[in-house]
């Protein structure tokens, strides 16, 4: 596909503007290889990567990842976005993302990013960050299990397959900092502390108001039978994929076996490895009317989750050095 020649020049998206004015060739080629054989069912995507960005990111990174299991996608249905087809492994995903709030600041926002990076008397509120996360991914996996209720539902293709939402986190100019706390809280009522899980049935925003939480603790959401998530699926992961031959130091936290604090390594880029797949998560609905077979992401780099609804205890696969969250700083020559 033509990504990069743009059509809209006075509406371009901050990060595709980052991509065409180098021009960013190591990324767009990452991008590029993202993208092959994806299918432009209604000639808008090339549009909306290019104005809107981060919805259209995420699609050619869920893209790539079904790519990568070796599962077959069928684009000749309008909706949902994705239905696969391979042999034993039928299933139906929808991409979303979770936006930033009106007033708000989007996560491109560097200015925000700068004054809380060089203010040394400003501290990154790292329960706030949690806060707005929770509050944002709820409201986007409601809004995707409304319109799957209005009209996916009915559809001939869909019923009776697993349905699974994939759900990225751009909601605030730190959202990458948010770990998997905001969407288990989301989905299970469990809150990650520093003494081990506790539950966490609502969440209170500021005026007020609460919203409930544990969609998939309960049968509320059966029709929902996984969430794929990752907070790594960024320009982060183009940089570690690409051959930028440019400075990049990369600072990466990786999962602990052995206890709760992470694994904090740094690395320059000549040194780093990362996988398409490090960072990605799916949590599994213990009370779906059509269960999401444990096979079909079933991948060393994915981290799975199992929610024991008669023990209320959440289980996972992950193993030592999974990639929990992972910044970076690159320099180019003037």
């Amino acid at each position: 596909m033509e990504l990069f020649n743009p059509l809209k020049k006075d509406k371009l998206h901050p990060h595709f503007l980052k991509l065409i004015q180098e021009p960013d060739i190591y990324a767009q080629k990452v991008l590029l290889e993202w993208a092959d054989g994806f299918v432009d069912r209604d000639n808008k995507f090339i549009l909306e990567f290019q104005t809107t960005f981060n919805s259209s990111f995420w699609e050619l990174y869920i893209f790539a990842c079904l790519k990568e299991l070796k599962l077959t996608v069928d684009f000749s249905y309008s909706s949902p976005d994705f239905v696969v087809t391979t042999p034993n492994k039928f299933f139906c995903l929808e991409a979303t993302t979770a936006n930033n709030a009106k007033d708000s600041p989007p996560e491109w926002d560097d200015e925000v990013k700068l004054q809380t990076i060089l203010d040394k008397n400003v501290e990154l509120d790292l329960k706030l960050v949690a806060q707005v996360a929770t509050i944002r991914l709820a409201n986007a996996l409601v809004s995707k299990y409304e319109k799957y209720q209005k009209s996916y539902v009915n559809l001939a293709h869909v019923k009776g397959l697993p349905f699974v939402v994939a759900i990225a986190p751009f909601e605030q100019p730190f959202f990458y900092y948010q770990s998997i706390q905001a969407i288990t809280r989301v989905l299970y009522a469990c809150d990650m502390t520093d003494e081990g899980f506790k539950s966490l049935y609502f969440i209170e925003k500021q005026n007020g108001s609460k919203i409930p939480l544990g969609y998939f603790a309960n049968e509320r959401m059966k029709d929902i039978s996984a969430v794929v998530f990752t907070n790594t699926a960024t320009f982060g992961k183009v940089r570690a994929l690409s051959k930028d031959p440019n400075f990049i130091l990369f600072q990466v936290f990786r999962y602990n076996d052995k206890g709760i604090p992470p694994i904090l390594e740094i690395y320059e880029k000549r040194n780093y490895h990362e996988t398409l797949l490090d960072g990605l998560h799916i949590f599994h609905n213990p009370y779906a009317d059509a269960p999401l077979d444990y096979e079909v992401f079933n991948s060393s780099e994915v981290v799975q989750h199992i929610f024991d609804a008669d023990q209320q205890i959440l289980m996972d696969n992950a193993k030592e050095g999974a990639l929990i969250m992972r910044q970076l700083l690159r320099l180019t020559p003037y």
